[in-house]
């Protein structure tokens, strides 16, 4: 029996469960990632589904030595596309029981984490008329082959969880992907029954506004309650346990409209610049990664779900003027403000 529980318990760890899908994928094509999970120091026990996480890191590093020589089309989105409902242990039970697919869809964002996306990994849903846009990005990945395969890896995991969840009937509208254009695509695009614009600057899968109101039909409120509380049980242990540039993150989100400093950061967290430096450092990242991350998300929701000026949405930010705002902004997403807006809301 798989020992997938499905949910993480320490931070920068995901799943052992996505790890045995990969390994099963690989097989059928004739391919064996055991010698790149040796090299990378990731347990064999999750090759075979008898581990319960694994350390993000080492699973980077297996897949990136190992997709150097294993060529197998749309391999990521052949593993995410294993991904079920029951492979998100306690969180599946939540969003699975929902009353309809908007609970539900809110339901998994809301605790998503416990999957484990991160800080640097979290996925989004927002309104635009009569379409629903859920988007993702894994501009963390600076690997080309890590970037396309986990690009392609999620949009089968939603494919997968919209399938069982809300009914095979339910599709994509359109997808954009933020990677170039696979020569396997086609194959890709049946699957998901939607043509993929590809080179995007996020990733986004559409489909019907109306999706949201639709009934679930394992739809139980008692277990969806017990089982939402387990989450919060779950997720603020996890988060007690959270590195530093979590509790960073939070500290930025909390105080979207100051100019902070490192040091102004480091103060309000109770700890000393130097040791800051030192943990992000450690957890492969730095006090601006995170500072500009933060704010060019925070102005994305502002500019998809307000109707703030360019210019209020600069100062609440905190940046000084219009113009750093737009030019951090078009480096970040590859648009300006305004085209963005345009773009997303047209």
């Amino acid at each position: 029996m798989l020992a997938g529980f499905g949910i993480v318990t320490a931070p920068h760890s995901i799943p052992a469960i996505e790890i045995y899908h990969a390994q099963q994928v690989a097989l059928e094509h004739g391919e064996d990632l055991t010698p790149y999970a040796k090299e990378a120091d990731v347990p064999l026990s999750a090759l075979s589904g008898n581990a319960i996480e694994v350390p993000a890191k080492a699973v980077e590093r297996m897949f990136k030595n190992a997709l150097k020589h294993i060529k197998i089309a749309a391999f990521g989105f052949k593993t995410g596309s294993r991904i079920s409902i029951a492979d998100h242990g306690i969180l599946g039970y939540a969003y699975l029981s929902c009353k309809t697919a908007r609970e539900s869809l809110e339901t998994y964002l809301r605790f998503q984490q416990l999957v484990g996306n991160d800080g640097s990994a979290q996925e989004t849903m927002s309104i635009q008329g009569d379409t629903m846009i859920i988007t993702s990005s894994v501009d963390h990945y600076t690997d080309p082959l890590l970037h396309q395969f986990y690009t392609e890896h999620i949009l089968g995991e939603w494919r997968s969880i919209i399938a069982s969840n809300v009914g095979d009937d339910v599709s994509f509208t359109h997808v954009r992907l933020a990677c170039s254009r696979p020569s396997y695509i086609d194959e890709i695009e049946k699957s998901v029954g939607c043509s993929i614009e590809c080179d995007s600057p996020q990733n986004e899968y559409l489909l019907p506004a109306s999706v949201l109101d639709l009934p679930l039909k394992f739809s139980d409120a008692e277990v969806a309650a017990l089982s939402r509380q387990q989450c919060e049980t779950a997720l603020n242990s996890l988060r007690n346990k959270g590195g530093m540039s979590e509790r960073v993150c939070r500290y930025l989100v909390e105080n979207p409209g100051k100019t902070l400093t490192p040091e102004a950061v480091a103060q309000g967290l109770q700890t000393s610049y130097r040791s800051l430096r030192r943990r992000l450092q450690e957890e492969g990242t730095t006090f601006r990664e995170l500072y500009t991350r933060v704010r060019m998300q925070l102005a994305a929701d502002y500019l998809l779900d307000s109707a703030l000026s360019v210019e209020q949405i600069a100062e609440v930010i905190g940046y000084a003027d219009r113009s750093s705002f737009q030019s951090s902004f078009k480096k970040w997403s590859g648009f300006t403000p305004t085209q963005y807006r345009q773009q997303h809301q047209g």
